[in-house]
């Protein structure tokens, strides 16, 4: 008896919940009467139930048991069943039926017979109970528990009968309905897959039992079906479990393979609740870690849906050219010709031949509807139907004159036991067994012993198992454990899950590599035959496959008949390192995988086989609705279209063409009837593929470049509360009495349709009341929706009716008009008066009364309103409360929706009270007319009835795509309609295809989904609502793994935006009103005095951060109301937040001196025992604090504990006790008191908030007026949360004087539970300083993305905190790298940016203000021209990933700059092998033979170490220098800018000085005279500026402007900003093109030193590179020089010039490389417009022979050659290396660890797709040259770890499909008006001209269509 006892769960608060899994009846042959029989192929055998105890298995006679169930097997048999023995091994098949119980069966795959073997009979559905004897008495042990089991699972569940046995056990034991169990069947019988809608509508969850199911289906049709199956529980609102196999490893490995973590994912994106674990912890050696792995696993596979992508949309390659935003779409499109030539279909159907389609009559008519490959099943190989088919499928293709290929699927191995020696024997869990191959064939399977039939492959079983190996018997329902291994053949196992075991029960073992070969002697018979047919197959499936080598027996056989290379084989299923071809084969792999995983199963193996260059086949149930009908459902229209755009190469006939009613065409079948006709599978398929071929270049890839293939396996999403997709419900007869609404708001209903069609009768406005009455008693918010009617177009009634007339005025000759909803079509031929016409029935049938009329082609000239609509409308808008929502039917034009805002207008409704107005899309006109539709709309309905027969069915799903996106773009909330879950009217679940359609439309952007007659007619309307809602739920938990494939529509106002590198040069925004993004300033000593504090208002604070960690002696009570004053007084909005100290954990005093940690040491470490107990050598010791103590007591054997954030690291070797540890020094340093511990790996379990944090919350809670937000440190989980709001509780805070709760995250487990954190959040703070030393640094930039993304999601207000502008503490200015983190941080959608130390301690707090609030606004105003850098299937807990270790991945080079600190003999190799790739010798400081000993040095020392290391040159360039000094440094004076007011500045007489070149050497610098040396670059300098010229002095610290010219030479200028001028600083000016050589004197002979060095030199960088010319004059010096090509350096302009920007296209003309070198470029732009320029920059390097293809996708790659010659589409990386470079990691000069800022700059360089990232003066002259290499180096090898998280642009990928035939000359001008960024203002201005340019475009776009 099963003890099941709740108390621990109870007692560790967790909600656990059990499951009972009933065994379900077996089928297995009985025993053998001696040795196993050999059964031979083609032997005629009889096969039966027993007459008796001595008719045992003998030859020519297998016999069962007579149970009931096996009776019934036996019975259901009729002549053609097939019997699967021994899980398939063996296959008889019934040639004829002699009695109830006895059968004469024919051989078809033989084998050894055992006894007890397994027996399966996939076609036929069993007439048995679900429930045996044992079942019934397990049920009612079950049932009667106490508290009551929450789950009982059903076995062999066929149809929903099955289940009615157990709720009939349940009423009679009178279980109450509170304690029911929900009732699980699982899937494991083919026959579940017809019957599923019956067996969902008795059900409450679903067990997808992956195990039987892949014996009956087929191992390979398992995923697929898993996938459709989770899709169809999950509409239903069901709780799904996929079972069997999941992580099977783990029975003996404490971690699980990659395929097995991949499958779980797989399953939980597909929708799955639960992911269960069968011997992995049951029998298991590591149950605990199975349980932990598949946690993390599905936890992990939540999360990842975040996608890096590129934020740098599109970059046009020439400013003049006029290009068109990349597959820019508008939903005019969905009007698109249908295209009907079939010459131009890609996508192959394969069709598997069978008894309905390989006859010679019926093959020709399969080619000719569309068939392209024929697939022979080599299991249904017999009797020569391969010989005769074979010949008749290449005659036919040739008499047709096409191409047709054949694939040959062999059937593979079986593994069963053997045959039994009497009845059944029960298996007891802890039984010790023998198992073993059968000596002899009285070797039969007995009480006691196991045995199996000696073939070659389960002699290759038994042998590979090992002691602890688990052997699944029965599809996994038993299990056994390897205890001792006796021989190759013999194994003692011990049962660890027990159960009846029959004879050739199946076994399986998923531990075990089986060595024998993949293809059997059948397989080889039939590799054989295939391999030798002439003309040759073209695709051989191999089923099996374990490893490569098992495709390399095919290819063995292949080369011993010497079938020559060129023979076709190109479809080995299996390794795609050795495959040709793949098949999705969605059937097995739907077992496999749980249904629901499929879908995204199928998207992530079609892009990982697409990206392996294989050809891709999508097959199983693809259009099984048309086995029974003559046309698809919109749903497999859907499905099949989604499959092409999803990259599938060929889709796939099963059933519906091998056994189907409507395989192809009728046998009268015509070319024209090919083109008419949709009626048949085949053409169906070919004809759905076609149409959505013709839009598949406009579509964006759903699939990340960072996909998994093993994604799918997600658990269920249960919280309905979560949900946001709205479901619609039509309220009629079924639904709108007083008790069903109640019912229908609890199942889910959001919104009620109140459809006036069939408005009568007062049923409104009885409705109407009850429904605002139960919304308000249930506390639910429910809308209301009612429906025009709109004018109706049907034969017989409306005959002199004014819309009537209207439509047969509109007809022309030619005209279409479909009738029934296009079941019949007939044809105008001649127009007899505008109410009569003269029709051809083009498609007939039988027409009966009052059926619709359809007319596609015309925009019909009446009122969208009729008399009725208006008096409806009238009802609607004055009920009360208002309704929400009113939708027009019939709309063709805004104009329609005037009509009824004029009624709205005559009834005087206010504005607030208006519904929003809803058109409902349902006729081509209004695609045309969408934008103007949607300037009069709030909402959106995409009504797919009509819709869908005006523009034909296959055009629907292209459309629906559209118009969700083009809505959602104008802000619409969009419900998509008709026929969601049709099925539904008469069924208690829906279709797999309906809730895949339900879930696509969820994913494409839907906000409600409706039913319709569902909820008001149908059998099921709760049901309805509950599986729309379900699905709705479950497409949402995963909707973050996907893209949207729709990429924006355009509309006639709406440009998308394109950006050029000219656009670095936008003037810099300088309105500080516009910004909207917070500065978060600290205050502290520096800050917060009386005069401070309006200083740092002024300078552009928005919240004042109050540190409660320095909370002392009344500073607080002094300062917060001098802020709330400050702000009073200046006019300013401030807010202030309150931040928790939180528990901290730290080492703590020490005996003596600091200790010296020394790498390997063991250590004492715990809690100090007395005052006397202190760190001293051999012993580290903390203060007894409870969070300390917590600390201690939840480490264990294997942790880090890392001490002064992260600076020294010890791990723990052994636990003594809850308060002291052994450890063992792992990172060693010196170790001072008081400093901080770290824990990463451990949830501390202590309360968040200390004694002090209580204080500290209750002081700041009381405060008057109250602070705005309250930070909360150390939060782990969500009710961290709980411990502050109970404060507020306690202190009966009032809600609207609550302030925001903002939790810092800090700790990786914050990342883990960030739902639960964020449920009980108003704000959100990413703290990158403790998480950086847990997570460590290079892991943070990307968790800082994860966690932003998933606040904004949440509405929640950001702050990105910590070493945001760190440098600021000592400098005036901040770094490049601070700018680009602090603006990358904004456009990834922070909301504020904090100071800490910059602020409270700093020496320039105002300035570190102005910094962050100028770089924040920069960055604002061209936020909306980039992209978010995640996708929107991000997941937090992706941030926890493990740091990449292996520097061998990095493909980002590190480039070293050697000096005085790097370039010596000891220190080159320690430079190399700390990872430098290049290293930079700077030419400005050569001198004295420098480089020609340090060259060579390079050279040996990286061929001693079998290391690449390049060289990089970089010549100086001109130099723009003031002079020397006359004395003193000269004070230019600007007081203000010390004062930090800038709104005093303009107030201001600024200083006048003289600025020119030196007339002599006594012309020097000195009060009111400036001068620079005369220099040829320095004179060009001075005579190229104009008055208005700024000139930026020592980096722009100062700063001139020209007020007067002079002369050539000399200038007046005004000082703006002012500072001590010093000899010798730099000058820049970034308004003018300087007109001198970009190579000095010096850099020419630096140059040709350079070119002449021996090896090579593999990069020459040119500075101040402003124009294509300034690189010509390095080539010219190469070909002076007459140096080979093959040794010319890669040329590598410096962008350090806004000119450089301008001219980008010339440069990059003349270039192999490009360096973004922001120091100048910095000086120049200024600081704020760098980031943006960088990426600009970075972006803008393509091939130079595709750059025009790939700004335009819309254009083929074969077009751009006809049209601009070769090469347009030759290649596909990009052409240019790019190096980042200039204050990369600058505080390493003094520092040994970056800076978060400069880490997190360093991976968005990557992320952005720079190539190398460059070290100056870091590895030149820095006191840790190799620390900075090592920086960088894992820095960006962790960026390009999750780098496949980025994926490009959408309108970069991909492959344009358009030609440009019609399209007006692409050469001629004319067409074109000229665009050019430099001659424009601003943006706007811009955006405006490229409008005008667009037009241009527009004219070929439109002549595609």
């Amino acid at each position: 008896m099963w003890v099941i006892s709740h108390a621990p769960c109870q007692e560790m608060g967790k909600k656990v919940e059990c499951l009972g899994d009933l065994q379900g009846p077996k089928f297995r042959v009985g025993e053998l009467a001696a040795d196993p029989v050999e059964l031979k192929n083609g032997d005629i055998l009889e096969f039966g139930i027993c007459k008796d105890d001595s008719d045992l298995i003998r030859p020519g006679r297998i016999t069962m048991k007579p149970t009931v169930e096996q009776n019934a097997l036996v019975k259901a048999c009729k002549p053609g069943t097939p019997l699967l023995l021994e899980d398939g091994i063996m296959e008889v098949k019934v040639v004829e039926k002699c009695s109830e119980t006895e059968l004469k069966v024919v051989v078809i795959r033989g084998g050894k017979l055992k006894a007890r073997k397994g027996v399966n009979v996939p076609d036929v559905e069993i007439d048995c109970a679900a429930l045996t004897e044992k079942d019934i008495e397990d049920a009612e042990y079950l049932l009667q528990l106490d508290p009551p089991i929450e789950y009982i699972c059903v076995s062999f569940a066929q149809k929903g009968q099955d289940l009615q046995e157990l709720i009939d056990i349940m009423d009679r034991l009178k279980v109450p309905a509170d304690k029911r169990p929900k009732i699980c069947p699982k899937i494991e019988k083919p026959q579940a897959f017809t019957n599923i809608e019956g067996i969902i509508a008795k059900s409450q969850a679903l067990m997808v039992a992956r195990g039987d199911l892949g014996v009956e289906l087929g191992l390979n049709r398992v995923p697929f079906a898993q996938k459709l199956l989770i899709q169809r529980a999950k509409q239903a609102g069901l709780f799904v479990i996929t079972a069997t196999q999941m992580v099977e490893s783990m029975i003996e490995n404490p971690v699980p393979t990659r395929a097995e973590v991949s499958d779980l994912m797989n399953a939980v994106w597909d929708g799955t609740d639960a992911v269960m674990l069968s011997g992995e912890a049951a029998t298991g050696k590591f149950p605990c870690e199975a349980v932990m792995a598949e946690a993390s696993a599905t936890r992990e596979a939540e999360t990842v849906k975040h996608r890096l992508q590129k934020a740098c949309p599109y970059v046009a390659i020439d400013s003049r050219l006029p290009l068109r935003p990349p597959r820019a779409l508008n939903c005019g499109m969905a009007l698109k010709r249908q295209e009907t030539d079939h010459n131009k279909r890609k996508t192959k159907v394969v069709a598997s031949l069978g008894p309905a389609s390989w006859s010679e009559e019926m093959i020709p008519k399969m080619i000719q509807a569309g068939a392209d490959i024929f697939r022979l099943n080599c299991s249904h190989r017999r009797g020569g139907d391969f010989e005769r088919v074979y010949p008749l499928i290449r005659k036919a293709a040739q008499e047709l004159g096409r191409k047709v290929e054949c694939l040959g699927d062999l059937q593979g191995p079986k593994f069963r036991v053997g045959e039994l020696a009497s009845d059944p024997i029960p298996l007891k869990d802890g039984d010790v067994l023998e198992f073993g191959i059968c000596k002899d064939d009285s070797d039969l399977i007995r009480p006691g012993r196991i045995t199996m039939k000696p073939t070659i492959e389960q002699n290759a079983l038994v042998k590979a198992c090992t002691p602890g190996t688990p052997l699944l018997l029965e599809d996994g329902i038993m299990e056994v454990r390897v205890v001792e291994k006796l021989s190759d053949t013999e194994l003692k196992v011990k049962v660890v899950r027990g159960g009846k075991l029959k004879a050739r029960k199946g076994v399986n073992v998923p531990t075990v590599q089986i060595d024998c070969a993949a293809l059997t002697e059948k397989d080889i018979e039939d590799a054989e035959y295939l391999l030798q047919l002439d003309p040759p197959i073209e695709y051989i499936c191999v089923s099996f496959v374990q490893k490569g080598q098992d495709l390399q027996e095919l290819i063995d056989i292949m080369d011993r008949l010497k079938i020559p290379q060129d023979g076709a084989l190109t479809n080995i299923e299996g390794i795609i390192a050795k495959s040709q071809a793949l098949m999705v084969a969605r059937g097995d792999l739907g077992v496999e995988l749980e249904l629901e995983r499929v879908p995204f199963a199928q998207k992530l193996l079609i892009r990982r086989a697409k990206d392996a260059g294989l050809f891709v086949i999508n097959a199983t149930q693809m259009v099984e609705s048309m086995i029974e009908q003559p046309i698809p459902t919109r749903a497999e229209v859907s499905d099949l279209q989604n499959a092409v755009w999803d990259g599938a190469d060929a889709v796939m006939l099963s059933g519906e063409a091998a056994s189907g009613r409507y395989p192809c065409a009728l046998a009268d079948i015509t070319c024209a009837d090919l083109m008419l006709c949709q009626s048949e599978s085949v053409m169906a398929e070919a004809d759905a593929a076609l149409e959505a071929e013709s839009v598949k270049h406009l579509f964006v890839p759903q699939v990340f470049d960072d996909y998994v293939v093993d994604e799918a396996n997600k658990p269920r999403e249960l919280d309905d509360s979560k949900r946001r997709t709205k479901v619609v419900a039509s309220l009629g007869p079924s639904s709108w009495s007083d008790e069903m609404i109640q019912k229908m708001i609890l199942a889910g209903t959001d919104i009620f349709r109140l459809n006036c069609s069939h408005r009568r009768g007062g049923d409104f406005e009885r409705v109407y009341p009850l429904i605002r009455k139960h919304s308000k008693e249930l506390g639910v918010n429910v809308a209301c929706l009612g429906d025009l009617q709109g004018p109706k177009f049907r034969v017989g009634e409306l005959l002199g009716c004014m819309v009537w007339n209207a439509l047969v005025e509109a007809c022309k000759v030619g005209t279409v008009l479909l009738i029934e909803d296009g079941l019949m079509e007939v044809k105008v031929t001649e127009k007899i008066s505008n109410t009569e016409l003269k029709v051809e029935v083009i498609r007939g049938g039988k027409l009966k009364a009052r059926k619709g009329v359809n007319v596609p082609d015309l925009e019909i000239n009446c009122a969208a309103l009729t008399s009725k609509d208006i008096e409806d409308a009238e009802f609607l808008l004055q009920l009360d409360p208002p309704i929400e929502y009113i939708c027009v039917s019939f709309v063709q034009k805004g104009q329609d929706l005037q009509e009824l805002i004029d009624i709205m207008d005559r009834l005087k409704i206010p504005a607030e009270r208006r519904p929003k107005i809803c058109p409902k899309i349902e006729k081509p006109q209004a695609l045309t007319n969408i934008d103007g539709i949607i300037a009069k709309s709030q909402a959106l309905m995409v009504a797919r009835g009509d819709l869908g027969v005006e523009l034909g069915l296959n055009r629907v799903p292209f459309a629906q795509k559209l118009l969700i996106a083009r809505a959602k773009q104008a802000g619409l909330f969009v419900i998509n309609a008709t026929q969601v879950v049709e099925s539904m009217i008469n069924n208690p679940v829906p279709t797999r295809a309906e809730v895949s359609d339900v879930c696509n439309a969820v994913w494409d952007g839907a906000d409600a989904v409706m039913l319709s007659g569902e909820a008001a007619s149908g059998n099921f309307p709760l049901e309805a609502v509950m599986a729309e809602a379900s699905a709705a739920r479950e497409a949402e938990s995963v909707k973050h793994r996907l893209r949207r494939a729709c990429p924006p529509v355009e509309s006639g106002d709406v440009v998308p935006p394109m950006l050029h590198v000219n656009m670095g040069n936008k003037k810099q925004e300088t309105n500080d009103a516009l910004r909207k993004t917070k500065v978060v300033a600290s205050l502290g000593p520096a800050s917060w005095s009386e005069e401070m504090i309006p200083k740092m208002v002024a300078a552009g604070t928005d919240i004042f951060r109050l540190n409660c960690s320095h909370r002392r002696g009344g500073d607080f009570e002094r300062v917060y109301p001098l802020i709330r004053k400050a702000a009073q007084d200046l006019g300013r909005k401030v807010e202030c937040l309150g931040d928790l100290q939180g528990p901290k954990f730290r080492v703590g005093e020490l005996a003596g001196d600091p200790i010296e940690l020394v790498n390997g040491e063991i250590l004492e470490f715990g809690i100090s025992k007395d005052d006397n107990d202190n760190i001293r050598p051999g012993r580290i010791t903390m203060k007894p604090t409870l969070e300390q103590n917590a600390l201690i007591a939840a480490a264990k054997v294997g942790i880090d504990l890392l001490l002064e954030d992260g600076i020294m690291k010890v791990n723990v070797v052994e636990k003594l006790s809850n308060t002291e540890l052994k450890v063992k020094v792992v990172r060693g340093g010196k170790l001072k008191a008081r400093k901080g511990v770290n824990v990463p790996d451990v949830e501390i379990d202590c309360a968040a908030l200390t004694a002090k944090d209580i204080e500290d919350a209750e002081f700041l809670l009381q405060l008057d007026p109250p602070i705005e937000y309250i930070c909360v440190s150390f939060v782990q989980k969500g009710q961290d949360l709980q411990e502050l709001i109970d404060i507020m509780d306690r202190l009966k805070i009032p809600q609207e004087r609550r302030p925001k709760i903002c939790p810092k995250i800090e700790k990786p487990q914050a990342l883990t539970n960030i739902d639960g954190i964020i449920a009980k959040s108003e704000a959100l703070m990413v703290a990158r300083g403790d998480l950086g030393v847990e997570l460590e640094l290079e892991r943070v930039p990307f968790a800082q993305k994860l966690l932003i993304r998933k606040a904004k999601d949440a509405g929640l207000f950001v702050i990105n905190a910590t070493q945001m502008v760190e440098s600021m503490i000592e400098s005036p200015v901040p770094t490049r790298a601070e700018v680009s983190d602090l603006q990358n941080a904004i456009w990834d959608g922070a909301d504020a940016v904090m100071l800490s130390g910059e602020a409270a301690s700093g020496k320039f707090p105002c300035e570190a203000v102005m910094a962050e609030a100028e770089a924040a606004l920069e960055a604002e105003s061209v936020k909306d021209l980039l992209q978010p850098r995640l996708g929107v299937d991000y997941f937090c807990d992706e941030g926890n990933k493990p740091r990449e270790m292996d520097d061998a991945k990095r493909r980002t080079k590190v480039v070293a700059s050697l000096g005085p600190a790097s370039w010596s003999e000891e220190m080159i190799p320690k430079m190399i092998e700390a990872g430098t790739d290049i290293f930079r010798l700077n030419c400005s400081h050569r001198r004295g033979g420098d480089f020609e000993r340090v060259y060579p040095l390079i050279r040996k020392t990286a061929q001693q170490m079998g290391k690449k290391v390049e060289c990089l040159g970089d010549l100086q360039g001109p130099k723009f220098r003031v002079g020397e000094l006359a004395g003193d440094p000269v004070e230019l004076k600007n007081g203000e800018i010390v004062e930090c007011v800038p709104d005093v500045l303009r107030d201001r007489d600024l200083a006048l000085a003289r600025f020119g070149i030196s007339v002599d050497d006594n012309d020097n610098i000195r009060p009111g005279r400036i001068t620079m040396k005369p220099t040829t670059e320095q004179n060009a300098l001075v005579k190229g500026c104009k008055v208005g010229t700024t000139l930026l002095i020592e980096d722009g610290i100062m700063e001139v402007i020209v007020t007067e010219k002079l002369s050539d030479t000399e200038l007046k200028v005004q000082i703006t900003r002012g500072g001590k001028l010093k000899a010798r600083k730099g000058v820049n000016v970034p308004d003018i093109e300087i007109d001198c050589a970009a190579l000095t004197v010096k850099d020419i002979e630096d140059a040709e030193f350079l070119l002449q060095l021996d090896p090579p030199i593999e990069y020459i960088c040119v500075s101040f590179a402003q124009k294509a010319q300034d690189l010509q004059e390095l080539i010219d010096i190469m070909d002076r020089l007459k140096i080979p090509a093959e040794k010319r350096p890669k040329i590598c302009p410096k962008i350090e010039k806004p000119q450089a920007l301008t001219n980008i296209d010339g440069i990059i003309e003349k270039s192999e490389a490009l360096m973004v070198a922001r120091g100048d470029l910095g000086v120049e732009l200024g600081l704020c417009r760098v980031p943006f320029a960088q990426k600009l920059l970075i972006r803008k390097e393509y091939p130079k022979s595709l750059r025009f293809v790939r700004h335009i996708p819309t254009i083929s790659r074969s077009a751009c050659e006809d049209k601009w010659g070769d090469g347009a589409g030759q290649a596909k990386q990009a052409g240019l290396f790019v190096i980042t470079a200039t204050q990369m990691v600058e505080s390493m000069i003094e520092a040994p660890v970056p800076t978060r800022a400069e880490v997190s700059d360093l991976c968005n360089a990557v992320w952005d797709g720079t190539d190398a990232v460059m070290l100056s003066g870091e590895a030149a002259s820095g006191k840790f040259p190799c620390e900075a290499v090592l920086a960088e180096a894992s820095a960006v090898r962790e960026a390009e770890s999750v780098e496949h998280r980025v994926f490009p642009a959408p309108w970069f990928a991909g492959e344009a499909r358009c030609s440009l035939k019609t399209g007006p000359d692409m050469n001629d001008s004319s067409h074109c008006p000229e665009f050019n960024m430099s001659q424009c203002k601003d943006l706007r201005a811009a955006f405006a001209d490229l409008r005008r340019s667009l037009r241009w475009f527009e004219q070929w776009f439109q002549s595609e269509q």
